[in-house]
């Protein structure tokens, strides 16, 4: 059950509460608020931090109604886009208690309006990259028949690398009747609870004179309009006036294309066309003023994983992880990856393993396998990706418990041996190596002269397995033993024992003759 708490006119979660869906995420605070959403930070399993969307039910049968459509309108967004690498992954979407909830990949960091904030305009170097990345993002929502409605630099974060990422898909839509629709000539024109989706300072004169936007072309020009009105207040901390750009002021443009061109003269072509009014003078999609931009900037190289963790504790079988290569620049970027231990391979796309594989494109997503009895000494590897723009290492954590260095299994549990004059039980000890640590098995008894161990040492990988025989030597009396199973971590690790009692029972006829043997 829930627990809620007020905040102004709303309840909200409480921290610590816990959300379950496919997998469990415990709530840690609000992070952001809307008209008809709450935004919280959350921590699902492993700690991995991640974005919850909540939906806050309507008062009436139609509110709810629209809100529902709303959830599963951006749902569906979402989930087409989940591998762009500038838009938020969607992690999975649920209902719990009639509420609707999605998650999505947690952006850390401030939005570049919060940056701007508090160090003013971005620096001129700065500019043009941000604008590419942010023409990418509105590219694969485009090439969709998505619009996101809400361009600004509040809705852009930088994530690991400088990787820009374009947030708040809450006011996106499909285009009626546009080939990307799931709903054909009766597409959802969605509008957030009826109201103009923008944000005043970044609107297209047009979008207020349209009471729907069915028109495909039209729909994208938005987006490119607030584009440039994005890249105005990059350069300036400042947002342009609404009220002139509705009535289409020319003055307003020139100025703010005068601007940019002062600050990056390079930006001064695609921000007059991406400002225009005239709709035939600008941009028609983000793919054409991201052909443009791709001319003024460099490839540069994003990884967007510092380190990857590996858990070989078992000793066998391998783990796959996934490495995603990013291009925040121009042009098109390639390049090798490579390890440093041969436990570490890359899967070809025929599924193959490599030892190195090349990469070509603005976003690669590659294969990664740790082979965890080859890596069973090592506690870290490398993995150097080089390309035309630079060069960034991956450091691959190979973890192990320690808190079981080995772990013993006998069969059978309670062992008992006989022993007669003509024959001899013996006793297999099985050994498996549970922790994440190589080092070596003893073995002793309490006592000398009692039994034969064979072998009475032995190594032990993490995840190996090995058994021992245990004979009683012909001589032996009844009697209960103990053997001592000493594992030594290597080098210089920790020491682990385990003791196993075994009984052994010599036949009446076996302790006379080995009476009468001592006798004679």
């Amino acid at each position: 059950m829930q627990v809620r708490r007020r905040r102004f006119d709303r309840t909200v979660l409480i921290p610590g509460q816990v959300l379950t869906g496919r997998d469990t995420y415990r709530v840690n605070d609000v992070i952001g608020e809307g008209g008809y959403s709450v935004v919280y930070s959350a921590a699902a399993s492993r700690d991995v931090p991640v974005a919850i969307k909540e939906f806050i039910p309507g008062i009436t049968v139609t509110e709810r109604q629209e809100l529902h459509e709303t959830y599963l309108h951006e749902r569906e967004v979402l989930w087409g886009l989940r591998l762009d690498p500038h838009l938020p992954a969607l992690v999975e979407a649920f209902s719990a208690d009639g509420m609707n909830y999605l998650v999505q990949e947690f952006v850390p960091g401030e939005s570049l309006q919060d940056r701007m904030n508090r160090l003013g305009p971005v620096p001129p170097s700065e500019v043009a990259p941000l604008v590419l990345q942010i023409a990418r993002a509105l590219t694969s929502l485009h090439s969709r028949n998505l619009v996101h409605h809400d361009v600004k630099p509040a809705n852009v974060k930088q994530g690991d690398g400088g990787l820009a990422i374009l947030l708040d898909l809450g006011s996106a839509r499909f285009a009626a009747g546009g080939d990307g629709s799931p709903h054909g000539p009766s597409a959802l024109r969605h509008l957030a609870m009826g109201a103009i989706a923008g944000t005043p300072g970044y609107m297209a004169p047009e979008l207020r004179e349209m009471v729907e936007v069915d028109d495909i072309n039209s729909d994208r020009r938005l987006d490119i309009f607030a584009l440039g009105c994005t890249i105005h207040q990059l350069v300036t901390n400042q947002a342009l006036d609404q009220n002139r750009m509705d009535k289409r002021d020319q003055e307003v443009v020139a100025q703010a294309v005068s601007e940019i061109t002062a600050y990056c003269q390079e930006l001064a072509t695609p921000a007059a066309r991406a400002l225009s009014y005239d709709l035939e003078a600008r941009y028609a999609t983000a793919q054409e003023m991201l052909h443009d931009l791709q001319q003024l900037v460099p490839p540069r190289l994003v990884v967007r994983e510092s380190a990857l963790d590996f858990d070989i504790s078992s000793g066998r079988g391998t783990q796959e992880r996934v490495i995603v290569i990013t291009n925040a620049g121009g042009g098109t970027l390639s390049g090798t990856l490579s390890a440093d231990h041969p436990g570490i391979a890359f899967l070809r796309p025929d599924g193959q393993k490599a030892e190195q594989i090349p990469f070509e494109g603005n976003a690669c997503a590659v294969r990664v396998v740790a082979d965890a009895a080859a890596l069973a000494t090592e506690r870290e590897a490398h993995i150097l990706v080089a390309s035309s723009s630079g060069e960034s290492t991956i450091t691959c954590r190979l973890n192990r418990p320690t808190s079981r260095p080995v772990s013993l299994s006998v069969n059978p549990t309670r062992a008992e041996l006989t022993v007669t004059r003509q024959t001899t039980q013996h006793l297999t000890v099985k050994l498996v190596n549970g922790g994440g640590e190589p080092g070596s098995v003893t073995i002793r008894a309490s006592r000398a002269g009692i039994v034969h161990i064979t072998p009475a040492e032995c190594q032990l990988a993490p995840g190996e397995r090995s058994e021992i025989a245990v004979r009683p030597l012909r001589d032996v009396r009844s009697g209960v033993y103990t053997l001592t199973i000493g594992f030594q971590a290597e080098p210089g690790g920790t020491r682990a024992e385990v003791h196993l009692t075994v009984r052994v029972r010599a036949s009446l006829w076996h302790d006379l003759g080995r009476r009468f043997s001592r006798g004679r």
